[in-house]
C-alpha cells in the first residue's frame, strides 16, 4: 500500500502522561491513539497531587495575598 504524498510529512505521535513518560506511540499514517486517564491511577499520585501543590494556591490568589500593597499609583493604570 502507498503512502499518500500528503501524508508524508507528518511525524509519528506520542502520548505523554502527566508525569512525563510516554504512554503510547502511533505512526501518523495509519494509527490513532484514544486514551482514558485515570486522574486516581497510582503511578500519577506524585504528579498530579505532590509535585507542585503550589498552583492551587497560586491559581486562588494565595500566595502573594499577604503580600498585597494598596497603592492609588497601581489603581490608576492611565497614568505614570
Amino acid at each position: 500500500m502507498a503512502t499518500p504524498a500528503q501524508t508524508t510529512a507528518l511525524l509519528n505521535s506520542e502520548l505523554i502522561g502527566p508525569d512525563g513518560t510516554v504512554l503510547a506511540r502511533a505512526d501518523a499514517t495509519t494509527e490513532l491513539i484514544i486514551a482514558e486517564l485515570d486522574r486516581h491511577a497510582p503511578e500519577f499520585d506524585i504528579a498530579l497531587n505532590k509535585a507542585r501543590p503550589w498552583r492551587t494556591s497560586a491559581r486562588q490568589g494565595d500566595i502573594y495575598r499577604s503580600r498585597h500593597v494598596c497603592d492609588p499609583r497601581s489603581d490608576d493604570l492611565t497614568g505614570f
